[in-house]
């Protein structure tokens, strides 16, 4: 028997700077990884220090100074269930990493964080949210496509 609870909860999300995301790196690790096997695959070969750097590591080529961590939380969970890492750039907001627990997909909780992402920006003073999606990943294209991409 499965619980299905979790459809009931409220989701909340909840902003952080790079630096104030750091208490919740094990489970920015944890859902990354499943999302990105390669990942997985680099934490084993250099151990702890590649663990420490996970965050800037996400940011990517941007400055994790310009960069948000938006959280995705359900009220019976004592982790975040998804992030967004998000980056400054001059006119836009860019969706740099976008994760949400496999086990809790497709039931709204990306498309939450997608749309705190653009209210952000909006809170910002910017008026694009921007991003890329690997064309080998049309689950993903469809998924933007749906949210109007």
């Amino acid at each position: 028997l499965r619980s299905f609870a979790h459809v009931l909860e409220e989701p909340a999300v909840t902003q952080s700077s790079v630096e104030g995301a750091r208490p919740y790196t094990a489970s920015v690790r944890r859902l990354a990884r499943a999302a990105f096997p390669e990942l997985a695959d680099a934490g084993e070969e250099e151990g702890e220090e590649e663990e420490e750097d996970l965050l800037e590591t996400l940011c990517g080529v941007h400055d994790p100074e310009r960069c948000l961590v938006l959280l995705c939380w359900l009220p019976s969970r004592r982790e975040p269930v998804g992030f967004a890492l998000l980056c400054r750039l001059t006119a836009s907001l860019h969706v740099a990493n976008l994760c949400v627990d496999a086990a809790l997909r497709r039931r709204g909780l990306g498309a939450l964080l997608l749309r705190s992402s653009s209210a952000l920006a909006a809170s910002m003073g910017l008026h694009k949210l921007t991003g890329s999606v690997a064309a080998s990943s049309p689950h993903l294209l469809d998924f933007y496509a749906r949210l109007g991409a």
